[in-house]
């Protein structure tokens, strides 16, 4: 894929993990989970990272490691995860940017793994398949 950017969703509560701090901010091997996720983005040769910050927006910018690739916007109601790519989607019209959708589950998936997209043509486009380790 040529151009390649992602989203990143990071706006959610974490209401099942009972705690007051943000989910995505909560360390995997020493590293929070929302920058092993920015990592696999960039390591998988996205050229713009935006990411959907919502709840304790600025502990989760904070957490992350300053890149120029990184934008941010707000979902300031938690309405869904298509709610949530509606906010991004803004920063990609008309950029010509296939764009990979990432959400918190991404750090399991190892380094430069881009997972398999369907849907795949050569108009530029949102591109997501939910992929599932044996």
């Amino acid at each position: 894929m040529n151009n390649l950017a992602a989203v990143i969703l990071a706006a959610g509560k974490g209401t099942r993990m009972k705690s007051t701090r943000a989910k995505v901010t909560f360390p995997i091997a020493g590293k929070p989970m929302i920058q092993r996720v920015v990592d696999l983005a960039l390591d998988s040769e996205c050229l713009r990272v935006c990411i959907v910050v919502g709840f304790q927006k600025e502990s989760v910018i904070a957490c992350l490691a300053e890149d120029e690739r990184l934008e941010f916007v707000e979902q300031t109601e938690q309405l869904g995860t298509g709610h949530a790519v509606m906010m991004a989607e803004p920063i990609f019209h008309d950029h010509g940017h296939d764009v990979l959708i990432l959400r918190r589950r991404s750090p399991a998936w190892p380094r430069n793994y881009v997972p398999p997209v369907s849907g795949a043509s050569a108009q530029p486009g949102f591109l997501h398949r939910p992929h599932r380790f044996p």
